[in-house]
């Protein structure tokens, strides 16, 4: 994330909601810091780790669709980088989500899930 895309943002943010770009300086100022503070490799990650909160509004809204959805790692992303043509873009993939509609023949749709217990997921502190 550069300046000039903070500054975007900012002025972005400026024409819905109203208000003086100056009142946002301090805002600006604490992105900025974050930013500078990061190299390129801690900039890819913390942008990387982004996507998945993007990821989860996109399940939760599509389970309120009624669409199923299945994020995936372990994926190939130079692959899918070569195909969707995203370095020339500037972009990678972090993490896949399939969507769609389960096939009415699907003998696993309506089969219990097989979850951990919950003791064995989560620590009281």
């Amino acid at each position: 994330m550069t300046e000039a895309e903070i500054d975007s943002f900012l002025t972005r943010t400026i024409e819905i909601r109203g208000g003086k770009i100056d009142q946002l300086n301090p805002y600006r100022d604490m992105m900025v810091g974050f930013t500078k503070n990061m190299d390129d490799a801690a900039m890819l990650q913390w942008a990387k780790l982004q996507t998945y909160i993007a990821l989860g509004q996109l399940m939760t809204t599509s389970a309120m669709l009624g669409i199923d959805a299945c994020p995936m790692e372990g994926i190939n992303p130079d692959e899918y980088d070569r195909i969707l043509g995203l370095k020339e873009k500037g972009l990678t993939t972090s993490v896949a989500c399939a969507l769609g509609y389960r096939c009415s023949s699907d003998k696993y749709a309506d089969a219990p899930k097989v979850r951990f217990n919950e003791s064995e997921m989560l620590t009281v502190i």
